[in-house]
């Protein structure tokens, strides 16, 4: 697949995200799946999500988040049950929305071992999942509604992906557990 083609076939991605320099170099989408949103099934590019972070085969997860949402959640949930650490990125405001909806869960979650959770100063205007050999990265519109979903396994994209997550962990702040429990989830 050529490089315009390659614009044109991924363009409601590429459309949604940030800017430039949240936009995956072209020649990283050959062989990569893209689902979008449509009048018929707007749930498509979550449901496309859901299914691809449950294959996941990694015992580590790294994750910048625009959005709070059960339906993630709870797909993350499974993954901490099974042992999965994640490390997750998200804007202060969601966090605070996060923590003010149910304090408890919040102090939980934080607490018991399967989570990193970092605190970024500004909103945040895509998503990104990384596992050991793939990625997925969303594309949010104005209004934090997952609009396309990527994934790949495209080592190039995989690479770039993990600098964009370094950049964003670097300029958050962890959230420290306000206790610990004297176990850890998975097995």
């Amino acid at each position: 697949m050529k490089t315009l083609d390659r614009i044109e076939t991924f363009e409601p991605f590429l459309r949604n995200l940030p800017d430039i320099e949240h936009s995956p170099d072209p020649r990283w989408l050959d062989g990569a799946s893209l689902v979008t949103v449509s009048p018929e099934n707007p749930q498509a590019p979550i449901r496309a999500y859901l299914e691809r972070v449950r294959e996941f085969d990694s015992d580590h997860i790294r994750m910048i988040s625009p959005v709070l949402s059960r339906l993630f959640h709870d797909v993350h949930a499974e993954l901490a049950l099974d042992g999965v650490h994640t490390e997750l990125v998200m804007a202060e405001d969601t966090i605070d929305r996060a923590r003010s909806l149910n304090p408890t869960e919040f102090k939980i979650v934080v607490s018991v071992g399967v989570l990193d959770l970092y605190r970024y100063p500004d909103s945040l205007g895509f998503g990104l999942t990384l596992g050991d050999d793939q990625l997925l990265m969303g594309a949010y519109d104005s209004g934090g509604h997952l609009e396309a979903c990527v994934h790949s396994t495209d080592t190039e994209f995989l690479q770039w992906g993990e600098k964009l997550f370094e950049r964003y962990r670097g300029q958050a702040d962890l959230i420290e557990p306000s206790f610990s429990f004297p176990f850890s989830l998975g097995p």
